[in-house]
């Protein structure tokens, strides 16, 4: 056992290992799963952290929260990461106002119906 706590590495090992996406540990380029936390590696990667799982937690669940998972996601580029932020961004920036415009006509429908000033008919 060495002084600083880090396992010795075989020479067999030491030639094929990769660093996990998650934790940084070093782990087998063969291994499918993170030894030391468990997560998917290469294909083994969750749906949420793809493409189109984020694009789907963001259209039928998430909104806004979902950026979390772009920023956590092994699979997309920095700049992926930003123009995706920026989509979600936008897509609840627009949701916002159409619900906005949605609470207005709303109220300009069923205000004077609920207004106790407006008297009875």
């Amino acid at each position: 056992m060495e002084e600083s706590g880090t396992a010795s590495l075989t020479p067999q090992e030491s030639v094929a290992t990769t660093v996990c996406w998650a934790c940084g540990g070093m782990i087998s380029a063969e291994d499918f799963y993170c030894r030391f936390c468990g997560k998917g590696q290469g294909k083994k990667i969750h749906w949420y952290y793809k493409q189109w799982g984020i694009i789907l937690l963001t259209v039928l669940a998430l909104g806004p929260f979902s950026i979390i998972f772009v920023w956590k996601s092994p699979l997309l580029s920095r700049r992926a990461k930003w123009i995706n932020t920026a989509a979600i961004a936008l897509l609840t920036a627009y949701v916002v106002y159409k619900m906005y415009g949605l609470w207005l006509a709303l109220n300009a429908f069923f205000g004077p119906l609920t207004d106790p000033s407006a008297g009875m008919l």
